[in-house]
């Protein structure tokens, strides 16, 4: 893979970080048409855009947005098996409060738990317990 189409996939994967992949019941939108259409919701993609992604990426898994306004998505390129984690950035008001936090402090504590709590539950074995941190 060339470096533009490198960063093609990865621009296209940071967009892709601010749909919902999940219907209202919390299962993962498995029909192309559903996809597409919560792409274009939610993002700025261009149908080739939608279409590229569908064709070559696979969402994994997706922490919606929680109290702290953290986001994120695990993402598999279905040409390479190789899985990125593509973070939402600033969306909601919660997320400027959270912004706020990061200049007063120079670190947004409530999103960095979430995110550990995130990789954490990612990384460890289906049926094993993880240690869940608070703030």
């Amino acid at each position: 893979m060339n470096n533009i189409q490198e960063q093609k996939d990865k621009a296209i994967l940071s967009g892709a970080a601010y749909t919902n992949f999940f219907d209202k019941d919390g299962q993962k939108i498995a029909d192309n048409k559903t996809l597409e259409g919560s792409l274009r919701k939610y993002s700025s993609f261009s149908d080739e855009d939608i279409k590229y992604f569908t064709d070559n990426f696979e969402v994994i898994h997706q922490q919606l947005e929680t109290a702290s306004g953290f986001s994120a998505a695990l993402i598999k390129d279905k040409r390479t098996g190789q899985l990125t984690l593509a973070i939402r950035g600033t969306q909601e008001p919660i997320d400027f409060v959270q912004d706020i936090n990061l200049v007063k402090s120079g670190l947004a504590l409530e999103q960095l738990v979430d995110a550990t709590n995130y990789l954490s539950k990612l990384m460890i074995p289906v049926g094993q317990k993880y240690h869940h941190l608070y703030y």
